[in-house]
């Protein structure tokens, strides 16, 4: 049953996934900083192969979900000490596709390890293109168990 409640959370928390390219000098290209509303290319999980940028979103993001599902187990034991309910994870894909850690709020010490864990163990990525060239882009999830 807990496992089922975090799946189906996970995927409503899946459509709050926020995404934005950033350049080496820290200037965000997407959203209104740079006037430019997407990627030319979205960042493709490991066997999203669609040529629609929409259905490689989607994949992404339900590719994104079920890695975090399937690896985010909270051990027996910590359960009676979870006072939150929620860890946010702010990442970056870098521009090589390797994952780098922003920031991971909420929880107790362990469960944001284990968040940290989580993230770190999704597999390479084809980065984001913008312009042409490859973009590294930020997401922040929440994980919420």
């Amino acid at each position: 049953m807990n496992r089922l409640i975090t799946i189906l959370v996970l995927l409503v928390c899946a459509t709050s996934l926020q995404a934005q390219s950033y350049s080496d000098s820290k200037e965000y290209f997407y959203g209104s900083q740079a006037g430019v509303k997407a990627f030319e290319r979205p960042p493709i999980w490991p066997g999203c192969n669609f040529k629609n940028i929409h259905k490689l979103r989607r994949c992404f993001d339900e590719s994104l979900s079920e890695h975090i599902a399937a690896n985010f187990k909270i051990p027996y034991d910590l359960m009676e000490k979870l006072e939150y309910k929620k860890v946010t994870v702010n990442f970056y894909i870098q521009k090589d596709g390797s994952i780098r850690i922003r920031s991971i709020k909420g929880g107790i010490p362990e469960i944001k390890e284990l968040a940290k864990k989580v993230i770190l163990s999704i597999p390479e990525i084809k980065p984001g293109e913008l312009g042409g060239k490859k973009v590294a882009a930020e997401y922040t999830i929440p994980i919420t168990y």
